[in-house]
């Protein structure tokens, strides 16, 4: 789950630091895909969102990859890429 996450934090959980560095591979500044898990983080709690995906019941990757996007877009608007 957590390399798939990686989509997109140098801040706290291993989670976030995933997240940033997969969105910065893609091409993106550090400060918008730190913007992108910031709004994430708004949402859901990135510490624990390994365990809670994973558990029965959890959040769909789909849903959480498409919350990523809407959250980098935004951010690409406000600071580019």
């Amino acid at each position: 789950m957590g390399a798939a996450l990686a989509l997109a934090g140098c801040s706290g959980s291993k989670t976030e630091r995933m997240m940033v560095k997969g969105c910065t591979d893609g091409g993106n500044s550090k400060k918008t895909c730190q913007c992108a898990v910031d709004k994430m983080g708004e949402r859901y709690d990135l510490k624990n969102l390994d365990e809670f995906a994973e558990s029965r019941g959890g959040i769909p990757l789909q849903t959480l990859q498409a919350d990523f996007v809407k959250a980098l877009v935004e951010c690409v608007q406000k600071h580019g890429r």
